[in-house]
């Protein structure tokens, strides 16, 4: 969401793996080989609530987020796990991000006392190597930035979950502001949650409700395209469209208790969408040294008061 919160009724990690991903010496040269990455990590919090998931290369580690901290998370390849990031003070979530390997920086949307009227919503920009706020930049107060993507060039898009808008950082940053607002943005319960750039003048927005995929221009932001999907359809609540990654040419998408590979051949125009169920719900898809895996940081029970099936984990897919 990435997040999964409904307005009323329906508001929308750290330890080691379960194989043994830990380093060993070569034995005769003195090097050592890297860890292999595991099928799954399991998070030593039980009260964690990841939300967003991100991969760095550079790092050889998986970032994640946080709905009841607003921490950041680092786990890596060998299972080692470290809070990176806590805030200071204040009541705090942290929801979707990704890694700018370019610019070795973790981008990533957060939201302070969210619901109680006095809510903030901001853009932030953490260094991979030590996890580091690097910048952080409001949005305009009652806007939940949900999601983020970005181009080579270093601008940020935002996703805004309540409202029907999506937002620009520019290179550098220093500043936030609306990119387009337009009536195929605004909400039906939940709005605009994944977000990625598919070509040098597109990105693609996921809707959670209802489920739709929005293919928006950069060049013109008001030429807003709604995505003719064949297939298996993108779920309805509570498996609306959530976290989005895009894999080489085949964008992933989480959907709680279902995850789907889409497929264009036509620029976005049209795509065919294959569902897959996952060992486990998820909230976001990354792809760690070409293994794709998935976040279970069981959302929904969250937000809704269900119970939880614990542990929260990394899976792959």
């Amino acid at each position: 969401m990435h997040r999964i919160l409904l307005s009323t009724a329906l508001l929308v990690a750290c330890g080691g793996s379960d194989k043994d991903s830990s380093t060993a010496g070569s034995g005769t040269s003195g090097t050592t080989t890297p860890a292999e990455l595991a099928s799954t990590y399991t998070f030593d919090s039980d009260d964690l609530f990841p939300e967003g998931i991100a991969w760095s290369d550079a790092e050889r580690a998986f970032f994640v987020g946080s709905l009841s901290r607003g921490s950041i998370v680092r786990v890596d390849a060998d299972g080692t796990q470290t809070e990176v990031h806590a805030p200071a003070s204040g009541t705090w979530m942290s929801l979707g991000m990704k890694v700018d390997e370019d610019r070795g920086e973790l981008l990533v949307c957060s939201i302070e006392d969210y619901g109680t009227g006095s809510d903030q919503s901001v853009f932030q920009r953490f260094s991979v190597a030590d996890g580091s706020l690097l910048e952080e930049l409001a949005l305009t107060p009652g806007a939940v930035c949900n999601d983020v993507a970005f181009a080579p060039d270093g601008t940020a898009w935002l996703t805004e979950r309540e409202g029907p808008r999506l937002w620009v950082v520019p290179p550098g940053g220093g500043s936030v502001s609306v990119l387009v607002e337009d009536p195929l943005l605004e909400p039906d319960v939940i709005g605009c949650n994944g977000i990625v750039q598919v070509d040098d003048d597109h990105i693609l927005v996921g809707k959670y409700s209802p489920a739709t995929l929005l293919r928006i221009s950069l060049s013109d932001p008001t030429d807003i395209h709604t995505v003719t999907l064949s297939g298996d359809g993108l779920g309805s609540i509570p498996d609306g469209a959530d976290g989005m990654f895009l894999d080489g040419d085949t964008l992933l998408v989480a959907a709680n208790s279902q995850w789907f590979t889409v497929e264009s051949t036509d620029g976005w125009t049209t795509a065919t969408t294959t569902a897959h169920t996952p060992a486990a719900a998820i909230a976001a898809i990354t792809v760690a040294e070409g293994t794709r895996y998935g976040l279970k940081g069981e959302v929904v029970p969250f937000v809704i008061g269900l119970d939880v099936s614990l542990t929260f984990q990394i899976i792959e897919l």
